[in-house]
């Protein structure tokens, strides 16, 4: 990991490396380690399985079979980068542009 503590720069990092995760989404034979705090924080379907009594609590094992393994992969990559892979939708871009602009 790089010796720059900019948040922005963390937490991709993290995300590509699974350094320190805490957690694994399984997608249709793909895993990510990922982290609670960061994942659990931004997404409330995925804290309620794993703060609740689910299997997904005792095991931080979340498994998405029924979801797109596109959309699984672009929605774990937007909490960790706040933007999608190809950069078609920038949180920053979007609330700072102007209608119109």
């Amino acid at each position: 990991m790089s010796n720059n503590s900019n948040i922005s720069n963390i937490l991709p990092e993290l995300y590509k490396s699974g350094r320190y995760s805490d957690m694994t989404v399984k997608c249709q034979g793909r895993e990510w380690k990922v982290h609670r705090n960061i994942v659990c924080s931004q997404s409330k379907p995925l804290a309620a399985a794993l703060d609740g009594n689910f299997e997904e609590a005792s095991t931080g094992v979340i498994n998405l079979d029924d979801d797109e393994l596109e959309t699984v992969e672009r929605a774990l990559f937007f909490l960790y980068n706040s933007n999608y892979p190809d950069g078609r939708c920038s949180v920053v871009q979007t609330i700072t542009q102007t209608p119109g602009g």
